[in-house]
């Protein structure tokens, strides 16, 4: 699964399309969700 990736973000940088771009952002956009998420349930957990 993880070679598929690496070959869609390889071929999307030699191609026009700027998938490699739009999953960096997603990606990025995921990590801060997740961070976000994860100190809500922190704070959740020190209060209980």
């Amino acid at each position: 699964e993880t070679n598929a990736g690496a070959e869609l973000i390889e071929r999307s940088c030699r191609s026009e399309l700027p998938v490699a771009d739009y999953i960096k952002s997603n990606t990025l956009k995921l990590i801060s969700e997740i961070t976000i998420a994860t100190e809500i349930l922190k704070k959740e957990i020190e209060t209980s």
